[in-house]
């Protein structure tokens, strides 16, 4: 029976077009382990690698969003200062603001920088960029969780 149930309430979710646990379907407020994820700065000189914790808030998919926790990393002696960057996708099918999520100002020889943040994302869709420098500086490509 209680297999049946669950099966349901994940086909429900999977209708709507979530990915998240059955658990997250019966408790709204509730944040579900939906990924993990990283990637290096296209010079190489800083390095991302964070966890995704979905949620949905009490207003429904439209108040949807992403919690990241993880660790940023400086990889190289240039004094840029690494930064980790995110959108969210909007209710309307577009990317919104470009929003700086995490930035590690420890140097070369310092620790990396945790970090723990949020971002708005509609059905848990949102995308991630890592900066060595400023937002359009040694950047990797866009990534998603």
């Amino acid at each position: 029976m209680r297999s049946s149930a669950i099966a349901g309430a994940v086909g429900v979710v999977l209708a709507l077009g979530f990915s998240v646990a059955p658990a997250q379907a019966e408790e709204s407020s509730a944040a579900a382990p939906c990924g993990y994820t990283g990637d290096w700065s296209s010079d190489m000189g800083a390095y991302a690698e964070f966890s995704l914790d979905c949620f949905v808030g009490s207003g429904g998919p439209t108040t949807a969003g992403i919690g990241i926790n993880g660790s940023l990393h400086d990889y190289a002696k240039d004094g840029l200062g690494p930064r980790l960057y995110g959108q969210g996708l909007t209710p309307s099918g577009s990317w919104g603001p470009t929003t700086e999520m995490a930035r590690n100002s420890n140097g070369y020889d310092g620790p990396p920088a945790y970090f723990s943040s949020s971002i708005a994302a509609f059905k848990f869709n949102a995308r991630f960029k890592v900066c060595n420098g400023g937002v359009n500086s040694n950047c990797s490509g866009w990534f998603g969780g």
